[in-house]
């Protein structure tokens, strides 16, 4: 145990891919069970952002999370509101969730009030997440595989050229036929705040270099689906729970709707599927996206 109000951990090593392990930890946890990743295979996954505070809505959307099958969660940033303390979030993240991230694992972005509070800190200490190689930037972006997708997490709150280098080398390294790439802050978007222009300009060439055929994010509290610009789609997912807020449209949008949401993603061969469901069920967009050929 660490310090009263500070997040305890425990390490498992040797896990074969693809596999049951079931765990409790010292009394402290319940008996549970997860799945490891498999090497290769097909994939389904859960996003979503701006999560809420709580209330009745981010409640609503959990729900209908449950309905679906999926092996990992991505969250887009906004985990906690107001500004990501370590007590909100326990009570407007982990208390919500836990039925969910006690056996599956869930990767998140850093959005502007997780960032809010201390840089981040009590986010970092809450989440182990992978090393990028940046003594200053550590865990503040990452990418990770599973099974047949290659994930690369962004924080849009730093965009810096060491966080563009480490993108390109990833993505040049990567050997898994699918690629999704998750930020908070959207590069399009006909929202409240708009599209990011230094996430367009930083990274934008870097996705069109390596062929990314779907990048998410959140920060606007709406949902919107962009054409096909320059091979990728551009999907903002920020109807986690804790409000909506009008989108308009824009020369790059293909729908957009101001809904509490969740986006369920489904990939398998050559085909990827984007479902987007509301807070009682309705799918009211999806897309399906062909493997681009290399």
């Amino acid at each position: 145990p660490g310090p009263a109000g500070e997040p305890w951990s425990a390490a498992f090593d040797q896990l074969d891919p693809g596999q049951i392990y079931c765990y409790s930890l010292g009394g402290v946890t319940a008996a549970a069970g997860f799945r490891t990743a498999p090497e290769q295979g097909k994939v389904s996954f859960l996003a979503f952002g701006d999560s809420g505070n709580g209330g009745s809505n981010q409640r609503a959307v959990y729900a209908q999370m449950q309905t679906v099958p999926f092996d990992f969660v991505l969250h887009l940033g906004d985990l906690a509101y107001e500004t990501g303390t370590a007590k909100e979030l326990e009570s407007r993240y982990f208390d919500v969730y836990h039925p969910t991230s006690r056996s599956f694992a869930v990767f998140p972005v850093i959005g502007n009030h997780d960032d809010a509070a201390d840089d981040a800190a009590a986010y970092l200490r809450a989440f182990d997440l992978w090393d990028n190689g940046v003594p200053s930037e550590r865990e503040r972006y990452y990418a990770f595989d599973w099974g047949d997708v290659h994930v690369v997490a962004l924080d849009t709150e730093r965009i810096t050229a060491e966080q563009a280098a480490f993108l390109d080398q990833d993505l040049a390294n990567n050997d898994r036929p699918w690629v999704v790439v998750m930020a908070h802050r959207p590069p399009y978007s006909s929202g409240e705040h708009g599209g990011l222009p230094a996430f367009r300009t930083t990274f934008g060439p870097i996705l069109k270099k390596h062929r990314v055929p779907l990048v998410l994010s959140g920060h606007e509290h709406d949902y919107e689906r962009t054409v096909n610009l320059d091979g990728t789609v551009y999907v903002v997912s920020g109807g986690g729970g804790r409000d909506t807020r009008p989108v308009g449209s824009s020369p790059f949008t293909a729908y957009a709707e101001s809904v509490l949401h969740f986006l369920f993603v489904e990939v398998q061969g050559d085909r990827l599927t984007v479902h987007a469901i509301d807070g009682v069920g309705r799918e009211f967009d999806s897309v399906a996206i062909e493997r681009p050929l290399h």
